[in-house]
């Protein structure tokens, strides 16, 4: 209730849906905000808890699919779901997370999406023309991470690993 008073209130704009905005703003490096805060938290319980060395700290990867229903958000397109075995209209996540057997935590992730053959997201025409778009500045945070929509998940996976190294994880 005393937000707009405290030291925070810089962080973000202030009022009544001042999470909301946080969440919108398109300059912040999300990235960059989600591995600082899991950084700090794996160190802290890798300190605090006893742990045998036995147990080995590995990464995990997951790329799950994330079915939608509407055809007006932004870059939705058909992608090829391995569980349904069938083509869907969504997006596919790619998520690294880290475990030592007892503690998992998110470090990075990423939405997938597939041109398709014909570069028009498997999709017709139509629906094409109903998905919403948005024009971005060329160097914001979130046009950096429009363009590695399309990429390599093996190329983003790498890069993934790459971070969190840089950030300071160890794991076996």
């Amino acid at each position: 209730f005393n937000y707009s008073t405290s030291s925070l209130c810089g962080i973000a704009d202030c009022g009544k849906d001042v999470f909301y905005r946080f969440l919108s703003r398109e300059d912040y490096d999300w990235r960059k905000i989600l591995i600082n805060i899991t950084t700090q938290l794996w160190h802290k319980t890798q300190a605090s808890t006893e742990r045998d060395d036995k147990t080995p700290v590995c990464l995990m990867v997951d790329d799950t699919d994330y079915p939608k229903r509407g055809i007006q958000t932004e870059m939705i397109g058909k992608v090829f779901s391995h569980v349904e075995h069938k083509m869907i209209l969504g997006f596919k996540g790619l998520f690294l997370g880290i475990t030592d057997g007892a503690t998992q935590m998110l470090m990075d992730f990423c939405l997938v999406g597939e041109r398709g053959k014909n570069g028009m997201y498997n999709l017709k025409q139509k629906q094409l023309d109903a998905r919403y778009s948005k024009e971005r500045d060329t160097d914001s945070r979130a046009a950096k991470r429009s363009e590695e929509y399309f990429q390599s998940k093996m190329d983003k996976l790498i890069r993934m690993v790459k971070r969190a190294i840089l950030e300071g994880i160890r794991f076996d």
